[in-house]
């Protein structure tokens, strides 16, 4: 059942990117009855584009789980971004610097970008700012951090330090890492051949990278893919901030195919944002006692 918006504050959470993770953690505080603004960058290039509000960026709207985000323009902000609250929608600007945060005076401020570095977010910039990832120090850019890397720490709230840095190599799942993630082939234009939700085998051209094929290099499904025509290169600068990144590096990732019906599997091609479930909980929970109770809940956890 949703809440009525402005519940607990009717002061916007500002979330700084709306990629897959960071809809799961805008879709819940949403679902919750805050008023969420996401800022994005002018070319998002999420890979699950199907469960990532930044869709809207290049399509106006984009829709999660019965949510709409609606992209939003620079001209009297805070009227659009009512409109929006009252329509049930979140609203999306593209801000890739964070120029508008000041302005805005949110209640809080989630880094949710995933850079695996801190592109501009401060301590000062809300009463409470969380990095989501590495790239960010508590209490010192930031008041929280939250541990995204997989195994036993993933979610856990930071109070001093850092999240563990990012080790440029995906998860072991099934015994496959880096062959879930396909690279650009060259420098040029991206062309999907295949479609997220199609089941793929080792060898099959699934995009065209200007001229020059990517073949897939595992048997498996197209968990994600990036849109036509966006510019892709074997490595791009970050235009945020100047700095060499894996960015649009990476163009497509695999589910692995194991012994089930292609229906199965295709049911499972549209990627639930719960996967990040602890994650997004745990966020969620920063912001609820914080804005709410002007506390921590990790203060209540048993050390």
């Amino acid at each position: 059942m949703k809440m009525k918006a402005a519940a607990f504050t009717n002061k916007m959470i500002l979330v700084r990117g709306g990629g897959d993770l960071a809809t799961g953690v805008i879709h819940k505080l949403h679902q919750s009855g805050y008023q969420v603004l996401i800022l994005e960058c002018d070319r998002p290039s999420a890979i699950r584009r199907h469960v990532a509000f930044c869709e809207a960026v290049y399509d106006g709207t984009a829709e999660v789980e019965g949510v709409v985000c609606r992209r939003i323009t620079e001209n009297d902000i805070r009227t659009q971004c009512r409109k929006c609250w009252a329509q049930g929608e979140i609203p999306l600007l593209t801000d890739t610097h964070g120029k508008h945060i000041r302005e805005l005076e949110p209640e809080a401020v989630i880094d949710a970008i995933l850079a695996k570095k801190n592109l501009g977010t401060r301590i000062s910039d809300a009463p409470l700012v969380i990095g989501i990832g590495p790239g960010f120090t508590a209490a010192g850019d930031c008041h929280f951090v939250i541990e995204t890397q997989r195994g036993e720490h993933l979610g856990e709230v930071i109070r001093e330090g850092s999240a563990i840095p990012n080790t440029g190599i995906p998860g072991n799942i099934g015994g496959y890492t880096v062959e879930r993630l396909l690279k650009a082939s060259a420098d040029g234009i991206m062309h999907p051949v295949a479609r997220i939700g199609d089941v793929v085998k080792k060898g099959q051209i699934v995009a065209r990278c200007g001229d020059e094929p990517v073949y897939a290099r595992l048997h498996g499904i197209v968990r994600g893919m990036l849109q036509e025509g966006v510019p892709v290169k074997k490595r791009i600068e970050d235009r945020r901030c100047g700095c060499k990144d894996r960015g649009k590096n990476f163009v497509i990732r695999f589910r692995i195919k194991h012994e089930r019906s292609e229906t199965e599997l295709r049911k499972q091609s549209i990627l639930s944002i719960k996967q990040n479930k602890k994650v997004v909980r745990t966020t969620y929970l920063s912001i609820l006692f914080m804005v709410k109770y002007k506390k921590v809940w990790a203060e209540y956890l048993p050390q």
